[in-house]
This record gives structure tokens, sequence and C-alpha cells, in this order.
């Protein structure tokens, strides 16, 4: 892994690994089980080729530093992981996988279900954070400090009621991150 001084000293782990190359092989083919599973569903594919995509699409049988040359020559990454994971699995898998679907709609929906989850993960930070807030401003709202104003002393506040104010600026900051989860996380099936 590259040294990356900012997310080395403030960056978050979970979030790193999710926008790691792993997990984004993953979610693609979270997105291409998914896709095979509806469509077994709805009687497109058969149920036996789900279940074999199901059993065999998974990272585990990826080869990351083949899929990241076979990238540089093609020029995007899913023709290369369609055609590993083709290879040696069942005739289901190929004959199935990836059907009516195109690099696009996988590249776009992999990228929503790493965003989702990333904000997923943003969220727990935000509610985290504000449980511990709203516990010091409770055991804090009769400390007695010197409020400010135009960076000069003015008249007293609590430190229990300055934390407030930033409970409620966590509160704001976590209905815009709800917000921004659901703008992203869609699936798109329309190339």
């Amino acid at each position: 892994m590259p040294f990356l001084p900012l997310v080395d000293v403030f960056g978050d782990e979970v979030v790193l690994e999710l926008f790691s190359e792993a997990a984004l092989v993953e979610h693609w083919l979270e997105f291409e089980r998914a896709l095979a599973a509806a469509q077994a569903e709805l009687g497109i594919i058969p149920a036996g080729a789900a279940e074999a995509i199901a059993a065999e699409a998974t990272a585990d049988r990826v080869d990351l530093g083949l899929l990241r040359e076979q990238t540089r020559v093609v020029g995007y990454p899913i023709l290369p992981l369609l055609e590993q994971l083709r290879r040696g699995c069942a005739s289901e898998v190929g004959g199935y996988l990836h059907w009516g679907a195109t690099t696009q709609d996988v590249m776009d929906t992999g990228l929503a279900l790493t965003l989702a989850r990333a904000f997923d993960r943003i969220e727990t930070l935000l509610v985290d954070l504000g449980g511990a807030v709203a516990a010091k401003a409770e055991e804090h709202r009769g400390t007695i400090m010197t409020g400010r104003t135009h960076a000069q002393p003015a008249v007293p506040i609590t430190f229990g009621g300055k934390l407030a104010v930033w409970l409620a600026e966590l509160a704001r900051h976590l209905d815009r991150v709800r917000s921004a989860r659901e703008g992203v996380a869609f699936v798109q099936l329309f190339g």
C-alpha cells in the first residue's frame, strides 16, 4: 500500500478498506451476483446459473495483479474481470454472467455500493461522536466558562451549553450525510 500521509494520520481504516482494489472488485461482483439472482427470479436465466454465479463469482478467484495488468491493455477492468471468472468456472457462469449488463452498469453500481457503505461508516462515526458530546454536555451543563464575542471575553456561559451547540451542528451533519447517501445509493442498469 502506498504511503498516504494525510490518510495514514487522519484517515479511517474502515473507509480506506472500502476504497481498496479488493473491495471495489467485490462490489462489482456483488452487482453481478445480485443481477443473476434477480434475473433467475424473473425467469430470464436458469436458477442453476444464478446459483453457480453466486458460488463462483467471488473476489478470491480474481488475481488483482493480473486484473490491473489487463486493465491497462483493454482500458477498463470489467472485461478482464469477467474473463478471469469465466476461466475454470462452471459453464453456467460463463454463459450467464453479466447477462444484459454493460461495463458502465457494473462500474457505476460498484461505485454506488462503495459510496453508500462509506456514508454508513461516516454516519456511525457521527452518531458515536454525537453520543460522546451529548454525554459531556450533560456532565458539564453547570460548568461555567467565559463566553466569547468578536474574540473578546463576554458574558459567562456553560461548557455544556457550548457542547450542545456543537451537538446541534453534528445533528445537521448527520442529516446531510443521510441525504447524500440516499442520492448515491442507486443501481444502474441501462448502459
